[in-house]
């Protein structure tokens, strides 16, 4: 003949409030047990010894980079902690150095590209007379509407009183007095 438990209501409420719901592993590696009723277990230490070193993993260039940008953003990574050389070229971000990052007297002539200075980049003004090398202002670059005084031109006598009518010599003396006529180029012939 088969035997027959019978529980009572109060026995079912009391097994019930005292069965294990969940469980979780604390951070000193204590299982912690919440029972029904909420209250909880601790079952003490389920961890054991460490084991041996795992396999390393591999990262991928995305990955590393991904973490070493949240790292130095969160001020992880100063600039003690970065081995000399370890920053190369290929690991500047394009765009990553702007003129603030540049310090005063840096760029040197070295450093810029052949044709990297363009008309473009010279402010108005800037090109002196220090600046233009010897017999660098050639007669090709002169435009042919460039007006220049004959006081600028050397050999060049402009008679007294006759500056407003075009006389000029091509003379270092003076010319004598009343000789030509307008729009005349004279030239001083030795023989």
């Amino acid at each position: 003949m088969a035997t027959v438990t019978v529980f009572t209501a109060a026995r079912m409420e009391a097994i019930e409030g005292s069965s294990v719901v969940s469980g979780t592993i604390d951070g000193s590696g204590h299982l912690i047990l919440t029972k029904h009723d909420g209250t909880t277990l601790d079952a003490g230490d389920v961890t054991g010894p460490q084991g041996p070193q795992g396999p390393v993993g591999e990262v991928t260039e995305v990955e590393l980079n991904a973490a070493i940008a949240a790292a130095h953003a969160a001020g992880a990574i100063t600039e003690t902690q970065l081995a000399t050389g370890s920053v190369t070229a290929i690991k500047i971000g394009t765009g990553a150095v702007t003129t603030v990052k540049v310090l005063d007297g840096n760029i040197t002539a070295g450093k810029l590209a052949s044709d990297s200075v363009t008309t473009i980049k010279i402010v108005d003004g800037n090109v002196t007379e220090a600046k233009l090398a010897s017999s660098a202002v050639t007669n090709a670059k002169v435009s042919s509407t460039a007006a220049i005084a004959a006081s600028k031109l050397a050999g060049v006598y402009v008679r007294s009183g006759a500056t407003t009518n075009n006389t000029i010599w091509t003379s270092t003396a003076a010319p004598v007095s009343g000789d030509g006529v307008n729009g005349d180029i004279w030239l001083k012939y030795t023989a």
